[in-house]
């Protein structure tokens, strides 16, 4: 150092006043001394540290701006300074957890910066488990002897719940029992052996580093039989014989058949009516139990309509026993003589009461057995028509034909046609005449040569091979179809016949036709007429290109720059000698095919490859750097030494490494150029950085994760559900308070968050429980009542005496005159208070206790 000095003292004497003389402004510099950059300091959670630095500047430390930052916490301290002496110095007990590069930056009144680094760990302590009680229900009292299940909610931030270890203790009792815990938190246990009184209950939770944390309630355990439970004004001790049920206790109505003791008598009530029977209804016997008169000790009295004696099998207006009351049975002496019962005919007794049905017309018909000869068919009669061919004698009439209507001695199963005499198996068939005459279906009436057709359709009906079934034969001279419009020797229909029609099935060639060209058919049939020669050079249009010019055709020699394809060959060029496929309009050299419009311009070869002049050869962008001159890209006019470097948008602009990613110098690539650092102009905000709580600013480059849960400067919420602003469970440590759905809370401890008016600080008093049964409005872990006092001291007459007086009433009256009239009421419940204890006294002197006064009065709880 003191070298450098010298020698700058020396140049300067050496300078005359023709010598300008130029100052330099270097930036500073800085050095970490504690703890030392290679030394990583480690301090617990919570503990303070000291930063000493060294900084140096050409115009002082004292004008020097200094900012602490860590790249896990941020900016510590800005707009710090150093001593005259150049020593900077910063305490902080508020790191996170975690290895930080704590940073100092120094900058001087010109800009220029300078930046030193040094590391520290910050060790995680371990945190006390956490406990919150769910069973009992706060307030809700229990009896001596029953069974209490103890449950809470256990969590350890280092340690899995079933490594955790709880229990229950009791300011009476001492240890109650011990949890179980499972995977999930839930901690359980029970007892039976609470001693009556008023409880405080500890429930603890211990981790594997041995600490312990702690809930407290209250739970008030009453002596056996002393609680009604039920609140229906009667305890166990008074006789209620199920106290979990308000609608049993002695005096109650009693519900008959519902198998409830109501009245707590012992018994249900079964014999309503009293006449020594149960009802049917709980299994007895008595079958009308509103009715005395009514039970199985009782006669059956008959056509009452009442079961007397509660036996079904007793009839009461069914004498004969066959179902059927007097009402319906036509006959109640006579189990044969009943609805429903069989008709015997012909025997003059209506069997089945049913007059509709006849004794000896059984059908119905209106004619009895002496003259229907089939009394079980209506349509059977002397009455009927008869019909023929159903082979039944319809009208009782044997001389009534049914199957040979005609009478030629032929029934229907043999006759074709039994409404005609002249059809008949007798008979000689006939031609012609349209019948059937000898009923062979074999024998034709009307199609003599058995092709399937009559004279009427048949054109030839002596020719088998003539009918309207047969396809046409060309050339044979018969009309085989029987179709005049079918012709024999003009297939095609186009009027020439066979003989000078060239094609008779196709009607578009015959002498009468044009011939067409090139179609391969010929159309006129005249086999001088040419189809596909018509400049007659002797080349088809098969070969020839150009029919219609004699001196264009395969043999014809080829003339360039002509326009014209002389030897029909694509081969043979005409204007493109080179066969580039540019002609010698367009191509600048047609003797290369390496050269024309469509060739891609090779730079730096003297050659004009694509025949435009405009495209240049040595400076292809035109941005008027060559590549000899340094021009890293000649095809992007924006890419060249005298170029200003732009970020992010591709090119190397100043053609000096690369593209701009990393404006800010975090060492993070911009996301313009696919990078991950959001803000390529914040050098504290990219992925590398934690999240801090700054309305908005994403630092870490995480949108999902933006002043998220757990952030730097995150404040500690609990669940509100209620908004009282107590919260329950476990705490979330947000940037806002709603960040998380209820999150708003800044205080636990709440003991219902279904309640707006249960919370710790709660001094009102209520009526009705807060939703679920405890009325501990104010989370003491107990239903404190408004009203506690349960005795009352009347006014009582005493006798005083002293000696030589004699004895004489005096009044006693117990300063507490005040107190509920009765029992002390349950929480909502309403009961007469006493307000005071009387004395009357009279104007002799003579005094006496009078009626107490007392009012309604609620007990509200919290």
């Amino acid at each position: 150092m003191h070298r450098s000095v010298g020698l700058i003292a020396l140049v300067l004497a050496s300078c005359t006043n023709e010598t300008p003389v130029r100052s330099f402004d270097r930036p500073p510099s800085v050095t970490i001394v504690e703890p030392g950059p290679d030394d990583q300091a480690v301090i617990d959670e919570g503990s303070s540290i000291t930063f000493v630095a060294k900084v140096q500047d050409d115009k002082g430390a004292g004008n020097l701006l200094l900012t602490w930052q860590s790249d896990l916490d941020g900016i510590l301290l800005a707009e710090d300074s150093a001593g005259n002496d150049g020593t900077a110095q910063y305490t902080t007990a508020n790191l996170s957890i975690g290895v930080h590069a704590v940073g100092l930056v120094v900058e001087d009144e010109a800009g220029q910066q300078a930046e030193a680094i040094t590391t520290v760990e910050v060790l995680d302590l371990p945190d006390a488990p956490e406990i919150t009680v769910e069973l009992p229900i706060a307030g809700t009292p229990v009896d001596e002897g029953e069974v209490v299940v103890f449950q809470a909610l256990v969590s350890d931030l280092q340690d899995p719940p079933e490594d955790l270890i709880g229990g229950v203790d009791s300011d009476l009792d001492g240890p109650v029992c011990d949890f179980v815990i499972d995977g999930t938190g839930l901690a359980r246990c029970e007892s039976d052996a609470l001693v009556a009184g008023t409880h405080l209950l500890t429930f603890w939770v211990a981790d594997t580093d041995d600490l312990v944390s702690e809930a407290t309630q209250f739970l008030v355990v009453d002596p056996v039989g002393s609680l009604d439970r039920d609140g229906d004004g009667f305890s166990p001790e008074q006789g209620d014989c199920d106290d979990d049920d308000a609608g049993r206790f002695p005096g109650n109505d009693e519900i008959p058949y519902d198998g409830i003791d109501q009245d707590c008598d012992g018994f249900d009530l079964t014999d309503v009516d009293g006449d020594g029977w149960d009802s049917e209804r709980v299994g007895g016997a008595d079958c009308n139990d509103a009715d005395a008169d009514v039970n199985p000790d009782m006669p059956e009295i008959p056509y009452n309509d009442i079961d007397d004696d509660c036996d079904p099998s007793t009839t009461d207006d069914d004498q004969d026993g066959d179902g059927f009351e007097l009402g319906e049975d036509c006959d109640d002496t006579d189990a044969d003589v009943r609805p429903g019962g069989e008709e015997i005919p012909y025997n003059e007794v209506d069997d089945d009461c049913d007059p509709a049905t006849p004794d000896d017309d059984l059908d119905g018909d209106g004619f009895g057995i002496a003259t229907d000869c089939d009394d079980t068919d209506a349509d059977i009669s002397p009455s009927a028509l008869e019909l023929p061919y159903d082979g039944v004698d319809n009208d009782c009439d044997p001389d009534t034909p049914d199957d040979d209507l005609d009478g030629d001695g032929y029934d229907r199963l043999s006759d074709c046609d039994d409404g005609d005499p002249l059809s008949s198996p007798a008979l000689a068939e006939v031609p012609y005449d349209g019948r059937d005459n000898d009923c062979n279906p074999l024998t034709r009436d009307d199609d003599l040569d058995g092709d399937g057709f009559d004279l009427a359709e048949d054109c030839d009906d002596g020719d088998a091979g003539v009918s309207p079934a047969q396809v046409e034969v060309p050339y044979d001279g018969r009309d085989n179809d029987c179709d005049v419009l079918t012709p024999d020797d003009d297939l095609d229909g186009d009027g020439y016949l066979l003989a000078e029609d060239c094609d008779d099935g196709d009607e578009d060639i015959n002498p009468g036709e044009v011939e067409t060209p090139y179609n391969a058919v010929d159309d006129d049939c005249d086999p001088a007429t040419p189809d596909d020669d018509l400049d007659r050079d002797g080349y088809g249009i098969a070969t020839d290109c150009d029919d219609r010019r004699g001196d264009v055709n395969p043999g014809a020699p080829e003339i360039p720059y002509d326009g014209v394809d002389n030897d029909c060959s694509g081969l043979t060029p005409d204007d493109d000698l080179d066969g580039d496929g540019y002609d010698l309009a367009l191509d600048c050299d047609d003797l290369d095919g390496d050269v024309n419009p469509g060739a891609l311009e090779l730079p730096y070869d003297d050659i004009d490859n694509d025949c435009d002049p405009l495209t240049l050869d040595d400076d292809l962008d035109g941005d008027g750097y060559t590549v000899d001159d340094g021009d890293c890209d000649d095809r992007e006019p924006l890419a060249n030494p005298g170029e200003v470097e732009v970020p992010y948008d591709g090119i190397d602009n100043d053609c000096v490494d690369g593209d701009e990613c990393n404006v800010d110098g975090d060492l993070y690539d911009a996301v313009e150029c696919g990078g991950t650092d959001c803000d390529d102009g914040a050098f504290f905000i990219n992925p590398g950085r934690p999240e801090v709580c700054n309305d908005g600013v994403d630092d870490n480059c995480n949108p999902l994760d933006d002043d998220g849960e757990d952030a730097i400067g995150c404040t500690e919420y609990w669940r509100d559900g209620d908004g009282d602003t107590w919260g329950i469970g476990l705490s979330k440590c947000l940037c806002e308070a709603g960040d998380l759905d209820d999150y708003t809370a800044t205080r636990s401890d709440d003991c219902y968050d279904a309640n707006a008016d249960a919370h710790p600080d709660q001094d009102g008093w209520f009526m009705d429980d807060r939703g679920d049964g405890s009325y501990d409005y104010d989370c003491s872990g107990a239903n404190d009542l408004r009203y506690s006092s349960t005795t009352r001291y009347d006014c009582e007459l005493a006798e005083l005496c002293l000696p030589f007086i004699g004895c004489a009433p005096l009044p006693e009256v117990d300063s507490h005159t005040t107190g509920w009239d009765g029992p002390r009421p349950a929480c909502g419940n309403t009961q007469d208070w006493i307000t005071a204890s009387e004395i009357i006294w009279f104007d002799d002197g003579i005094y006496e206790c009078g009626e107490a006064s007392s009012v309604r009065r609620e007990q509200g709880c919290h």
